[in-house]
């Protein structure tokens, strides 16, 4: 790994550049949002309901022709009840969690450097990583074939600590794990027509023994008794892509589908894949969809991937309904899920789960 590219990023995470009004040479966003979520979860092991809401600032800076500044961050207070035998991932919370930051460095216009606390949902595959912010590097070599049209190659490396999956697991992330990410891909955009693709490679190594005996609990196979002597039986190295289509036609109907799919070459087959397939079909900006998925004990790193989908030893089907309230200027989504365990485990067992959230955005600048 290139730990002065690590460095890098931490050091630039630390600073921050301040919002201005536009001038000659200054071009600033921001725009704020309000959230309104929640979510029911009933297993063996688990039982809860949690209410929350969210305030969340979304920036942009742009500091120099070539160099721009991001952020996003939210203050977040929660509600409810949990019952949990082994792990407390839902229960209620409140805090501030930094969802992404950094600046962002465009020398040319064929590359971009990218680094700071940087959100995983850009790999597009809860089955290996979620949403939460790392401290990484990245960059990223665009190819366009047409004004609308590109192909891309982009490598990041990352250190995967972050405060906010502490706090909702109940576990301090010890040491300096890493994470790399390189991957491959295009992106054609379109009024009509949309779509996207990614074949990737993919490693975490360093993994602590905290991090793998939180996995247990989450559908990893893991060696060790205790947060201080767990090792994961496998380790993690392999491929990963994902891709999506959306259509639409004249606003007024359409369809998405979208695909994700993780293998790790280091677990023994049954344990070491899984896949996510989801399809949506709307009017006027109301969706209905289905999403069948299944990821298997070792495809991934359970603390760090998404638990919308089980985190691992999980298959499900969700549907859900989604759109946007034009006459409101809302946001809404509502899923429901019904998991299964894959292999037996004193830990897991069958989950049904609901989640909704309503959204309200505000553009400030």
């Amino acid at each position: 790994m290139n730990k002065k590219l690590i460095s890098t990023a931490l050091i630039i995470n630390t600073l921050s550049f301040p919002l201005h009004a536009k001038t000659g040479l200054s071009d600033t966003s921001l725009d704020m949002s309000v959230d309104l979520y929640g979510v029911s979860v009933e297993e063996t092991q688990i039982d809860a309901k949690v209410i929350g809401a969210r305030i969340g600032m979304n920036g942009r800076y742009k500091v120099f022709e070539s160099l721009d500044s991001f952020l996003e961050i939210g203050a977040y207070s929660e509600t409810g009840s949990n019952n949990a035998q082994f792990i407390d991932e839902y229960a209620p919370n409140k805090g501030v969690s930094l969802r992404n930051a950094g600046i962002a460095w465009t020398p040319i216009r064929f590359f971009k450097l990218e680094a700071g606390a940087l959100s995983q949902r850009r790999i597009k595959n809860p089955l290996l990583v979620g949403s939460s912010a790392f401290a990484s590097a990245a960059e990223k070599i665009i190819i366009p074939f047409t004004q609308d049209h590109r192909l891309f190659i982009e490598a990041q490396q990352s250190i995967p600590n972050n405060q906010n999956l502490t706090e909702r697991i109940g576990q301090v992330n010890k040491g300096s794990p890493q994470f790399l990410h390189n991957q491959a891909g295009i992106e054609l955009d379109g009024n009509v027509l949309n779509a996207q693709a990614s074949v990737g490679m993919w490693k975490y190594s360093e993994l602590s023994s905290s991090v793998a005996y939180n996995s247990l609990f989450l559908g990893n196979s893991t060696n060790g008794g205790d947060s201080t002597s767990s090792r994961f039986t496998y380790d993690f190295e392999g491929l990963s892509a994902q891709g999506s289509l959306n259509y639409t036609h004249n606003e007024t109907y359409g369809f998405q589908i979208s695909g994700s799919y993780v293998y790790n070459d280091k677990a023994p087959e049954g344990r070491n894949k899984g896949h996510l397939f989801t399809l949506a079909l709307g009017m006027h900006d109301q969706f209905f969809g289905i999403e069948t998925f299944s990821n298997e004990s070792d495809s991934s790193v359970a603390f760090y991937n998404s638990k919308s989908v089980g985190h691992n030893n999980k298959e499900g089907t969700s549907l859900f309904f989604k759109g946007k309230l034009k006459s409101k200027d809302l946001d809404y989504r509502i899923r429901w899920t019904e998991m299964k365990r894959l292999r037996s485990s004193l830990y897991q067992n069958d989950t049904s789960r609901i989640d909704f959230k309503i959204t309200k955005a505000f553009n400030i600048l």
